[in-house]
């Protein structure tokens, strides 16, 4: 297995029905029970894909640019360094950032398209820990602005109607929604006291598109 998902294990563990409504499946976010035991150091360790091809590892250093990219993140390999866009103003891509051997190109493009979600779902934390997404409510809709003041900026709107009913959201206020590292998501009804009355919607599956 080449994919080091080094995660907090909720993430995988619990989502509200509200992400299925959004495109997300349960089975999507579901890791094998070896793939959590390595998903506790997402902080500490840049590695996101690990041995890809084999003696390269991929992921981001703390100081990024703010657009969401995989990055060899060997020492070893400083003078020789790769990069990889993922997306472009929030349509998802795989675009080469500096001039990468072939072989090198095909295996993390593949790994790329195998574990997407998982990667973007790493990199939602990466921007709630930076700053790099703002909430807007104008209930019940909330906008959400990824990488502000900076050219790699782009919006999403979610009309939360979409998902549950108008009486419970149209006097929502900005307590009651925030971003869920732990769950990568946007949150709503944060304030209620219950875990399961709170709802997430998954943040990968609203903020990249194609």
């Amino acid at each position: 297995m080449s994919i080091s998902e080094r995660r907090d294990p909720a993430v995988g563990s619990r989502l509200s029905e509200s992400l299925v409504g959004i495109g997300c499946t349960i089975e999507d976010s579901k890791m094998t029970e070896r793939k959590l035991r390595l998903a506790r150091d997402v902080v500490a360790m840049p590695v996101i894909v690990d041995n890809v091809p084999p003696g390269f590892n991929w992921g981001w250093y703390s100081r990024e640019d703010q657009r969401m990219h995989l990055q060899t993140v060997d020492k070893k390999l400083r003078r020789n360094e790769y990069k990889v866009w993922l997306e472009t103003r929030g349509r998802r891509t795989i675009e080469p950032a500096t001039v990468i051997p072939s072989k090198v190109l095909k295996a993390i493009t593949a790994e790329i398209v195998k574990y997407r979600r998982f990667i973007e779902d790493m990199w939602v934390r990466f921007m709630i820990d930076n700053g790099w997404i703002q909430l807007h409510l104008k209930a019940p809709v909330v906008t959400l602005v990824a990488y502000p003041n900076t050219p790699s900026r782009f919006t999403r709107k979610v009309d939360l109607t979409r998902y549950i009913l108008k009486e419970f959201v149209v006097n929502l206020t900005d307590k009651d929604i925030t971003l869920s590292r732990q769950m990568a998501s946007l949150r709503v009804f944060d304030q209620r006291p219950e875990e399961g009355d709170k709802q997430d919607f998954r943040l990968s599956t609203i903020l990249w598109h194609g």
